[in-house]
């Protein structure tokens, strides 16, 4: 089997440094997503629930929230930086407990949850059928599953509009093939739906929704965000270009979000598949 060492050493890096530094942006421009997880998996009081690729914690904070003292949310991810800030933003919840793992391959601390969630957190396994049957044996029988997940880039401005401009100034960019690891992952709904089926869950089902994702900052706040972390951040990490250029890079994005702004208020429609299951 397969791991995914290349994730764990991503997320560790950079790149989950950079997310923890502007968690605050990351959680608002991502609240709308979260909350749909949420209330989905309508969540009661006492309910005991596996959050996968938690990140920096904030689905665990609405999770734990919603379960309360009674409850217990394992927030689960494969880079420790992620961990360790979840356990500092979980201080004083008993309810939380963490966990650092591969989720393709871990042996869970705990097992028995009424639930696994995640936000953005499931798309970049390499081999999803061995990762979402190993998900399920944390579960009850008759736990249940629910994972957003982002549709095709064409869905969605928020990756398509940065891909095109990242083209026109420094070239088109290597892509992954179809259903490959990363943020696309899950893009192909059909697809997607047949992993979890051969992963052994039943009552496999996708929810595709339109979700806006929000930045107070206005179009200037949210293209100085991408630049940082995000569909563009990558490409232009791993680009020679000058601090001209970059700038430049970051005033087009900065145009082009401006559409959605209103008020001083960016709302970007996104296209988010919402992945339901049942372990039988």
């Amino acid at each position: 089997m397969t791991d995914n060492a290349s994730e764990e050493e991503f997320w560790s890096g950079p790149a989950g440094q950079s997310w923890i530094a502007h968690e605050a942006e990351q959680d608002g421009l991502l609240v709308n997503v979260a909350q749909a997880v949420i209330d989905m998996a309508e969540l009661q009081p006492g309910a005991r629930v596996i959050d996968i690729g938690c990140g920096a914690g904030a689905l665990t904070m609405l999770a734990a929230e919603a379960v309360g003292e009674a409850g217990r949310v394992l927030a689960t991810d494969i880079a420790p930086p992620f961990i360790a800030r979840v356990g500092e933003r979980a201080a004083g919840m008993p309810q939380v407990g963490t966990f650092i793992g591969d989720a393709q391959t871990a042996d869970w601390p705990e097992t028995g949850f009424d639930l696994a969630i995640s936000r953005f957190g499931v798309m970049f396994f390499s081999d999803p059928v061995a990762a979402f049957a190993n998900i399920a044996r944390a579960l009850r029988p008759g736990g249940k599953i629910v994972f957003a997940a982002w549709a095709p880039v064409e869905e969605n401005p928020y990756w398509a509009i940065p891909r095109r401009l990242v083209a026109e100034r420094i070239g088109p960019q290597q892509g992954s093939g179809p259903n490959a690891p990363g943020p696309m992952g899950l893009a192909d709904a059909e697809w997607a739906v047949s992993q979890f089926r051969a992963a052994g869950l039943a009552e496999v089902d996708v929810t595709t929704q339109i979700v806006p994702l929000t930045h107070a900052g206005g179009a200037g706040g949210a293209s100085s965000l991408m630049l940082r972390i995000g569909p563009a951040a990558r490409a232009l990490a791993e680009s020679d270009i000058s601090d001209d250029q970059r700038e430049a890079f970051r005033g087009d994005v900065e145009r082009a979000f401006q559409a959605y702004e209103t008020d001083g208020l960016v709302q970007v429609p996104s296209t988010i598949h919402f992945y339901t299951a049942t372990r039988p």
